[in-house]
């Protein structure tokens, strides 16, 4: 299962990233080399998959640059 992981302030203070997690192979799922965003609109421009609406659905509705 696919999982949104909110990282705000995490990695570096004062930023809102996020990333997406698989709960089945227990990893942190990576993208063109490139495992955290802090857009949906970086996210769509790595991800490399057929089924986008899958991890963008998952992202929340008020989350930054969400449109």
């Amino acid at each position: 299962m696919k999982r949104f992981i909110d990282l705000s302030d995490q990695i570096i203070e004062g930023t809102k990233e996020f990333a997406f997690y698989d709960t089945t192979i227990d990893k942190f799922l990576e993208f063109q080399g490139v495992q955290t965003w802090e857009t949906m609109e970086e996210f769509m421009k790595d991800y490399d998959g057929d089924d986008m609406e899958r991890f963008t659905k998952l992202i929340p509705e008020n989350w930054p640059n969400n449109a």
